[in-house]
């Protein structure tokens, strides 16, 4: 049933972006196109009338409408790229085109407004605006530290002790980065397993990191007086940077990391899964894990 709705959305919003541009073409392309980051997915082998206006609207002749297409096609691109399951070489074709859509799509729109909401955000959260040279350089970043294979970003975040520290100070270690929020029940339910892979796994080889999204920093000292998590927790906040870096669209997300900082697979997945992996990269096995190889748990 939710592949039925999924694809009926995706069917309304493409007649929709296909009526615009029948009857009012020079609309404001960067907005109409913007939910797009919402609807859908990209569906590799199959017919999908989004993917195809994507496509299409991506070799226009109107500037607007083919750069806003490029974006929205290379974001699809690294969210197909990201998906369990993929071979090394189709992943690898997903990101390379991605990379093909958003490198250059600004080009003689640099200073244009490219958008003033979070397409993140179910209403609409106001950001500062966005050029859509700034939006090309926000995706290229994507691609490079958000996908399956990339390397995670040199960032300095800053832990609820006031201390500043690096995502490069867990090089060395595989790393399991949990975004999370005191709101968030299946982040919640989440935590007993959580716990227990950080008490089996060893210390000096594996280490989590909770990454907040709750507005209050002090919601979340008062959440682990009764919920403990012995690891590092960085209060980011609300449509953080971060979050917009590594495309976090969903809590919880998980994302694992090898001891060099390659990114090895994201998700929300129980933590069943996310234990598997993380004990096959400890093993030096490909980190593949199929349901039946999942340990009882989550």
């Amino acid at each position: 049933m939710s592949t039925r709705v999924f694809r009926d959305g995706d069917w309304h919003v493409a007649a929709g972006a296909r009526a615009l541009l029948a009857h009012a073409p020079d609309f404001e392309w960067a907005r109409v196109l913007r939910p797009l980051d919402r609807a859908g997915g990209f569906l590799e082998g199959q017919e999908s009338p989004l993917q195809s206006f994507l496509e299409e609207a991506a070799t226009s002749n109107d500037p607007m409408l083919r750069a806003s297409a490029r974006y929205h096609l290379a974001a699809r691109l690294i969210r197909a790229a990201n998906a369990p399951m993929l071979s090394p070489d189709d992943r690898v074709a997903l990101v390379d085109r991605a990379l093909e859509q958003a490198t250059g799509l600004s080009a003689g729109l640099e200073d244009e407004t490219f958008g003033e909401t979070d397409p993140r955000s179910d209403n609409g959260a106001a950001l500062a605006p966005r050029t859509f040279e700034q939006a090309e350089a926000d995706l290229l970043a994507r691609i490079r530290h958000s996908t399956v294979g990339g390397m995670l970003p040199g960032w300095t975040g800053r832990r609820l002790d006031g201390a500043q520290e690096p995502l490069s100070a867990y090089r060395g270690r595989v790393l399991l980065i949990d975004w999370w929020a005191t709101w968030c029940r299946p982040c919640i339910d989440a935590l007993s397993a959580l716990r227990e892979m950080v008490a089996d796994l060893p210390a000096d080889r594996f280490a989590l990191l909770a990454v907040s999204v709750d507005e209050d920093p002090a919601t979340v000292t008062a959440f682990l007086e009764t919920e403990p998590m012995p690891w590092n927790n960085w209060p980011v906040g609300v449509s953080s940077d971060l979050e917009r870096l590594l495309d976090v669209r969903g809590f919880p997300t998980y994302l694992l990391a090898d001891e060099h900082g390659t990114i090895l697979a994201r998700g929300n997945a129980p933590v069943a899964q996310w234990r598997c992996l993380a004990e096959k990269a400890l093993a030096g096995e490909e980190p593949e894990c199929s349901p039946e190889d999942w340990i009882d748990g989550q």
